[in-house]
């Protein structure tokens, strides 16, 4: 029985069921925000006026919307990135389940995979999405992709993940970026312990040069390709490169030969870098120990090194201690607060 008729009629045994939908709109956000937010996602599920009623009520504002893409369509939603509730569909029937809980799994015959992305994409009416696309040891499915990219049109993607180890696969990341930039945040991940055949290096030589703004890729390739990204923000994890390619790379930057980059944080394999390799050559100072400054999504630093690049800026080093890594960020740029 739709929910229309519930809340008008009584059933077999006399009982009148509460009126929901009759309640005057302020009343009834205020019971739906009473609820969960699984609890409300499966109340827009049933009509379309409930579906219509959860949107105009702004009943998920606030919240941020992910769809991954892999074996099956997932929408989960999180907001302030405390509980995270994930709705999977596939062959019409939809999993439910809040992080670290037990699924709830119920058919869904209304629904095929554009209808369900479509409901999301409606009830939530988000600013930006996170879109993921996971092709571990799985096929490409292009019906698939073709329906996301087609219920994502007008969508703003806030962050575009690709993670595929495959060599048929490899090729389709030209297709997925092709599909969604210009996007903010990109993150392209592969396997780390993987070295590259030439097919799959040729694949990615073909969007090294394209324009990004904040580029995360776990890839190994040579030096020689790391200076063909073009991006403000790189994010590179690599087991090949060495601290003599990092050197290098420094100097080039240093000299000017990328303009374009404001941040660079580099992960690679095994203990602490050696820091009088990766400086070999190149002028520094040692900030004083006592100055703090906060790095991009990282917490509070002291002293740092400061290397003076082309043109007059400002660059600050910072090795870390633990592992393989470091970050270099120019000055009077976002990925760099002096308290």
């Amino acid at each position: 029985m739709k929910v229309d008729s519930i809340c008008q009629n009584s059933n077999s045994d006399g009982f009148i069921p509460f009126p929901l939908l009759r309640l005057p709109l302020k009343t009834l956000k205020s019971v739906l925000l009473e609820m969960g937010p699984i609890e409300r996602t499966i109340f827009s599920m049933l009509s379309d006026k409930t579906k219509d009623y959860t949107r105009t009520l702004c009943i998920f504002k606030g919240f941020h919307l992910s769809v991954n893409v892999s074996d099956s369509l997932m929408c989960d939603f999180t907001i302030n990135g405390n509980d995270y509730y994930f709705f999977s569909f596939k062959n019409g029937e939809v999993i439910v389940r809040k992080r670290n809980q037990e699924n709830i799994t119920f058919t869904a015959p209304p629904f095929d995979e554009r209808s369900w992305l479509d409901h999301f994409f409606h009830i939530f009416n988000p600013s930006a999405i996170y879109l993921m696309f996971q092709y571990y040891n799985r096929k490409f499915d292009e019906p698939q992709f073709q329906i996301v990219q087609e219920c994502l049109k007008g969508q703003k993607i806030g962050y575009l993940f690709i993670g595929l180890t495959s060599d048929p696969e490899m090729k389709h990341i030209v297709s997925i970026l092709n599909a969604f930039l210009p996007v903010d945040n990109v993150y392209v991940n592969t396997n780390q312990n993987l070295q590259l055949n030439s097919n799959q290096l040729s694949t990615l030589r073909q969007i090294m040069p394209w324009n990004f703004k904040d580029l995360t890729i776990t890839v190994n390739i040579p030096l020689n390709d790391l200076l063909l990204l073009n991006c403000v923000s790189l994010k590179i994890r690599s087991k090949q490169l060495t601290e003599k390619d990092l050197n290098l790379f420094l100097k080039y930057w240093i000299a000017g030969l990328k303009p374009e980059l404001e941040y660079l944080n580099f992960v690679g394999n095994g203990p602490s870098l050696n820091q009088q390799n990766v400086l070999e050559g190149i002028p520094y100072q040692l900030g004083p120990v006592e100055r703090e400054f906060e790095l991009y999504q990282m917490d509070t630093e002291f002293g740092g090194i400061d290397i003076q690049m082309a043109g007059g800026a400002k660059a600050t080093l910072v090795f870390c201690p633990r592992n393989a890594q470091f970050t270099v960020t120019l000055h009077n740029s976002k990925y760099i607060s002096f308290n």
